[in-house]
């Protein structure tokens, strides 16, 4: 997973504007990356970026099944190593996840 998320943001940050790029990648309406399950996300209006609440995950569901919720966690976080790793042009918040037992996950992605 970790050499995944350094190849996507080697790609994003040489990218013309990794902002855009990010958000093409793993933004709210991207169907290449996320091609079927059904995520129920919700746009949210942020000065100065791109937002969503995600209402239904897939991935919640399955490991919530097996008895090992914990893994979500980490499937979660890849977006904010991502993120992370691109600190000159993007800042993601994130205070609601559902595999803390939140009833959404919050995705905002602010332009720097």
């Amino acid at each position: 997973m970790n050499k995944l998320i350094r190849f996507l943001a080697f790609f994003i940050r040489r990218s013309r504007d990794p902002f855009h790029r990010y958000l093409q990648i793993l933004g709210p309406n991207n169907e290449w990356f996320f091609p079927c399950p059904p995520w129920e996300k919700e746009r949210v209006e942020i000065k100065d970026g791109i937002g969503w609440h995600q209402k239904k995950c897939p991935y919640v569901e399955f490991f919530k099944k097996e008895g090992v919720l914990e893994l979500t966690k980490a499937y979660g976080d890849m977006d904010e190593r991502i993120a992370e790793l691109l600190p000159e042009h993007i800042e993601l918040k994130r205070e609601n996840a559902m595999c803390k037992g939140d009833g959404w996950c919050d995705f905002l992605y602010y332009r720097k």
